[in-house]
């Protein structure tokens, strides 16, 4: 896991030295683990967004 957190952050970091947002990592692609530790509000509104039914 703090393998994972380290390799975020640096991915995060070089995206935002170049400042280029096209390539920044949408927040639903991380691990859910990581979001759940890291960024607690965004995993439940992720988690809510993908158990709602689009029947």
């Amino acid at each position: 896991m703090e393998y994972l957190k380290h390799v975020l952050k640096s991915i995060s970091k070089e995206w935002n030295e170049k400042n280029n947002k096209e390539n920044e990592i949408p927040i639903y692609y991380y691990p859910l683990e990581y979001l759940k530790l890291e960024y607690p509000y965004e995993y439940e509104n992720i988690i809510q967004n993908r158990s709602r039914c689009f029947c």
